[in-house]
């Protein structure tokens, strides 16, 4: 059982307060409703949450909440814990895995390629504005074409970072409004 932290055993490490498991397999741990995706916001919470994957499973000895390293999509590290909140008592044991993290394993990339959001950027500098229009463009220059979908995706991120976002907020209107307060001492500039 883990024993709790005191002032004087800040200096040593977790390793060695927290015991290692073994991962068993048990026919319970085998549904699929039981797992909670954490990363929904929840209101009126001071606490940030993260993708992480927690899975619960009811035993004698309590339940046992168990988490794994989401570090990014693609990426396989084996490194788990999990927490065993007693049924008898109020405790809660942390068990921790031997495994260390291993996020060195790079992932192929999701989506459109740099190279080719590179093309795009080009395409949509010289005015053809339209996944459609891009796509045509594309085939000419044969090139692999993605889904018209990732192309629309791209050029709203595209638009909004080159001309800032679609909609005008209310502080940004009030904002112009006192800066164009002012009565200029030039007729030809405009003033609210």
């Amino acid at each position: 059982m883990a024993e709790a932290l005191s002032d004087d055993d800040r200096s040593d490490s977790i390793d060695s307060v927290v015991p290692a498991y073994k991962e068993e397999a048990t026919d319970e741990d085998s549904g699929e409703d039981d797992i909670i995706n954490s990363a929904k916001k929840i209101r009126a919470s001071g606490l940030s949450y993260e993708t992480t994957c927690c899975k619960i499973n009811g035993t004698e000895q309590g339940i046992k909440k168990y988490y794994k390293s989401s570090f990014k999509r693609g990426s396989n590290c084996l490194a788990k814990i999990y927490l065993l909140f007693h049924a008898s008592n109020f405790e809660v044991t942390l068990f921790q895995a031997i495994i260390q993290h291993d996020h060195t394993t790079e992932s192929e990339q999701i989506g459109i390629r740099i190279e080719l959001k590179n093309v795009i950027v080009k395409l949509f500098q010289n005015g053809y504005t339209t996944p459609k229009a891009i796509l045509s463009e594309l085939d000419k220059l044969k090139i692999i074409q993605p889904k018209a979908s990732q192309i629309a995706s791209f050029l709203a991120t595209l638009r909004k970072k080159l001309y800032g976002p679609a909609q005008i907020s209310l502080n940004y209107i009030k904002n112009w409004c006192i800066g164009k307060s002012i009565v200029p001492n030039d007729p030809d500039e405009c003033f609210v």
